[in-house]
């Protein structure tokens, strides 16, 4: 039975929308990140850009912020100490907060999931947190599939760890550490990513497992 989300969660404006659609082409798209929500958007979220033609969803791979007008960096706080914020209190409206994302599923416009990416995504889409009821059933329908794993270079440590602690915590009540590690070594090999970074989270992640 084809997997199946409720895409008319991520409509309209409400407390899951975290920015919209900035730069796009064939393989890069750019999402620009409010202020306010970019505490709560890390490598390794799920989120989902929507459309007319339903939704794409994907992972944060990395996560920058840059001056809004290309301009050159220039030192404040090392110049001015404390005085700093009080000089230059609209600092933060000069930088502009993106991540990218990696394309994993299509979503059609009945909320059905696709491993296809054929809708065309434009400048100033709504993007929105992928819940994680949602995260989980892209991952488990009564057996563990990471098969999106094949589209994500796992050699950036952040993103991995944080990729594993995520999915992890979604499907602990259903699949051992062990089953997860596998799929992820497994995928990482097809890729070409890095087993050592994976095997090396896998004990970070038991480690704090066993110090809580």
């Amino acid at each position: 039975m084809p997997k199946k989300i409720d895409i008319e969660r991520y409509k309209g404006f409400n407390e899951l929308v975290v920015g919209e659609t900035m730069e796009v082409d064939v393989n890069h798209i750019s999402i620009y990140i409010s202020r306010e929500k970019f505490g709560r958007v890390k490598p390794g979220t799920f989120l989902i850009v929507v459309s007319d033609e339903g939704g794409l969803i994907g992972v944060v791979g990395t996560k920058v912020s840059k001056t809004k007008y290309g301009g050159e960096f220039i030192s404040i706080f090392l110049n001015y100490g404390d005085d700093a914020k009080k000089m230059y209190g609209d600092l933060e409206n000069e930088y502009v907060y993106t991540v990218d994302l990696i394309p994993i599923y299509e979503v059609d416009v009945d909320g059905y999931i696709k491993p296809s990416f054929t809708i065309f995504v434009k400048p100033h889409q709504p993007v929105y947190l992928l819940e994680d009821y949602d995260i989980k059933n892209l991952v488990f329908d009564g057996m563990l599939n990471l098969s999106f794993l094949l589209y994500i270079k796992l050699d950036d440590y952040i993103l991995c760890r944080n990729l594993f602690q995520v999915i992890y915590d979604i499907v602990r009540d259903e699949v051992s550490l062990d089953d997860l590690l596998y799929q992820f070594l497994q995928y990482a090999y097809r890729n070409g990513s890095s087993l050592d970074i994976v095997v090396n989270i896998f004990k970070e992640v038991v480690g704090n497992l066993d110090q809580g």
